[in-house]
């Protein structure tokens, strides 16, 4: 094996780490997910501002399941799957709805 081939093969792995890491932002969607964090610790507090209860559950909700699916999709490797595999963590999600709601009901 010639000093050009090893050189060759060096520099295409390196370009293939580079785009891994171009394509995976581990980093910002750590921030991303700070950011959220330091929203929810927040949400308590707006009760002062006149934000009722409803709302403040809400937007608790809503960043519960942006940080989730964040998570899921980033730090599982879930966005970089096929489709069929990304919507196979949807089902115990829906069962864990079912429950929820039966739970409610009574």
């Amino acid at each position: 094996m010639s000093m050009e081939t090893q050189k060759e093969g060096l520099g295409a792995r390196l370009a293939g780490a580079a785009a891994v890491a171009v394509k995976k932002p581990y980093f910002a969607v750590f921030l991303v997910l700070g950011v959220i964090t330091v929203f929810e610790i927040q949400v308590p507090t707006l009760g002062r501002y006149g934000v009722p209860k409803a709302a403040q559950v809400l937007m608790l909700m809503a960043t519960a399941v942006a940080k989730g699916a964040m998570v899921a999709l980033y730090y599982m490797h879930l966005k970089y799957e096929p489709l069929v595999l990304r919507y196979v963590p949807l089902v115990p999600l829906g069962l864990v709805a079912i429950l929820v709601l039966t739970l409610v009901v009574k």
